[in-house]
């Protein structure tokens, strides 16, 4: 699963016709990739720097390693990770630094959805990337069902066909959709045997998801907290939004968006 359906971002197109993957960029000089956690960033930046020859690399690492090969294209990985455990405000002015010391040939970077500052960040990488070729930002969509299908084999599931009408039938499609989710979920039902009520199957998939699964994002405060402690919290904001029809929570001061209350 090297390729991945992807939405334009920044900037803006003026028309979406069909669906696009991250491979129909590639000749985009500056890339930058957002996802939901568990969304197979890493996975589709080390699968795509192998197929191509390229380097994958951390962020943390990069920002260590001594200057590039200036023909390498580096799939940088993680910008998140970096931010997150080190609480470190200017680590994209260390980076945009770094390529500029460097100039690679062609640059792909990876961030979690929830920690890509929006216009703040692009800001700050874009005196780079105007003056190395553009750039574009994309999301990582949902997984189609072709690519369920080859996550649920690489499980051990036998017939993933099944399996996917089972979790329609269960209502928790939203399982699928995700890669991380997914492999949490067929682990969850791996014997066979699916909960005996919705209720039973929603509380194991809820502890799951609770479960910070990246180490590095554990070592910020908001990953210190167990399945548990974080119930309580999110029950009560799930409850709220529900309540007050909201299409979601801003974490953002300055989130202007009709629907996300901040």
């Amino acid at each position: 699963m090297i390729n991945r359906f992807v939405r334009q971002v920044e900037p803006q197109p003026e028309k979406i016709e069909g669906n696009y993957t991250f491979d129909d960029f590639a000749t985009c000089a500056n890339i930058v990739l957002l996802g939901d956690p568990g969304a197979g960033k890493t996975h589709l930046f080390t699968q795509c720097a192998k197929e191509t020859g390229c380097r994958f690399i951390k962020t943390r690492d990069f920002l260590n390693i001594p200057a590039v090969d200036r023909e390498e294209t580096l799939f940088i990985d993680a910008l998140d990770e970096k931010r997150s455990s080190y609480e470190n405000d200017d680590v994209i002015d260390k980076i945009v630094q770094k390529l500029f010391a460097c100039s690679p040939k062609k640059v792909r970077i990876s961030c979690r959805s929830q920690d890509w500052l929006g216009d703040s960040d692009l800001s700050a990488f874009l005196p780079y990337f105007e003056q190395n070729g553009g750039f574009v930002v994309l999301h990582l969509q949902q997984l189609s069902k072709e690519e369920q299908i080859v996550i649920l084999q690489n499980q051990g599931i036998s017939d993933p066909n099944s399996f996917i009408l089972e979790a329609e039938k269960h209502s928790v499609t939203e399982f699928l959709n995700n890669p991380l989710n997914l492999i949490m979920l067929a682990q969850t039902v791996k014997t066979g045997d699916w909960p005996k009520t919705r209720t039973e199957l929603f509380q194991s998939a809820t502890y799951s998801l609770l479960i910070e699964q990246n180490k590095e994002h554990t070592h910020r405060i908001s990953g210190r907290y167990n399945s548990e402690e974080l119930e309580t919290v999110t029950g009560a904001i799930c409850a709220l939004r529900l309540l007050s029809d909201a299409d979601g929570i801003s974490l953002k001061s300055n989130d202007n968006r009709l629907g996300y209350p901040k």
